[in-house]
């Protein structure tokens, strides 16, 4: 479940970039065309993301999208991690509800390198695609501790990707660049009705970093993971938190206690590593650790 999780967000923060790069200005005030700024900046976070390799990055838009969504080879890859995904997937089927896996089951949509236009639209099915899955989580999976770790493991990776996101696009401040981040967090809608201005650096750090209201922002995951922690059963008899939860609730409490004004791209690369540190140490303590000789056995998923 864990890393169900984790391969459906990961694969739903390449698609979102991948819209970004295709999408005409028309659609959002954060969206760029091909000779806009914050290019680079989008195709640097699909190279962090291990969707396409670092030379990619310099070909035409419809090049770069095209590498992204139907890359097989590299881990970020967008077909790589939905194949995954459903590889995970097969093991939990009994504990998924049909129209759930009827959903999971669905093949990617067709990829025309040579149609930039056919692509967005690719983009967006795979975006409500991954939106379609959120809601049934939401709303059909029992509480239990199969769905907390399903949690966990989005939460993680959305917060990760949320770092890396806002590093990215917060080192100009310029203001295509955070209409991008916005778009990207799903926080235009929100910030317009606040603010009533163009995008401004620290309120748009503020909205999709350290408000912890919007579902979308960095501090919310976080938070999450805390809850999510703190539901597992513990291991221990005297009252002490286990690992995981003590690093977790350190980063919330750090999060909670920065200003907009904080959170540099330094911070956020610090927050990333902690994010980092917080898995391996949730892995190490929750799931079967295997001999060198075991692990010689097994294919890794990643």
């Amino acid at each position: 479940m864990f890393w169900f999780g984790r391969y459906n967000e990961r694969a739903e923060a390449m698609v979102r970039v991948v819209r970004a790069i295709l999408a005409n200005p028309a659609d959002s005030d954060g969206n760029v065309d091909a000779e806009g700024a914050a290019l680079p900046r989008l195709a640097a976070l699909l190279v962090e993301g291990g969707a396409i390799e670092a030379a990619t990055a310099k070909l035409p838009i419809a090049k770069i999208c095209a590498r992204a969504l139907t890359e097989t080879r590299l881990a970020g890859g967008v077909a790589t991690l939905m194949r995954r995904r459903q590889q995970v997937g097969m093991a939990l089927r009994e504990r998924f509800a049909r129209d759930f896996w009827r959903i999971v089951s669905r093949p990617m949509p067709s990829i025309n390198v040579e149609r930039p236009q056919s692509m967005l639209s690719s983009a967006r099915w795979l975006t409500e695609h991954f939106s379609a899955l959120a809601g049934l989580i939401s709303e059909n999976m029992v509480r239990s501790a199969a769905w907390r770790f399903l949690e966990i493991g989005q939460r993680l990776e959305r917060a990760q990707a949320i770092c890396r996101t806002a590093r990215q696009l917060t080192k100009a401040g310029d203001v295509t660049s955070l209409g991008l981040l916005l778009d990207l967090c799903d926080s235009q809608i929100i910030y317009r009705s606040r603010y009533l201005t163009g995008p401004s650096l620290n309120p748009v750090r503020d909205l999709v970093l350290l408000d912890p209201d919007n579902p979308r922002a960095l501090v919310f995951q976080v938070a999450q993971v805390v809850a999510h922690l703190s539901a597992l059963p513990s291991s221990r008899d005297d009252n002490i938190p286990e690992p995981p939860l003590r690093a977790a609730r350190a980063l919330l409490g750090e999060l909670q206690a920065l200003l907009a004004t904080d959170m540099t791209p330094e911070r956020l690369a610090a927050m990333e590593a902690q994010l980092l540190a917080l898995s391996d140490a949730i892995s190490l303590r929750y799931f079967l650790q295997l001999d060198n000789e075991d692990a010689e056995r097994r294919t890794p998923l990643l």
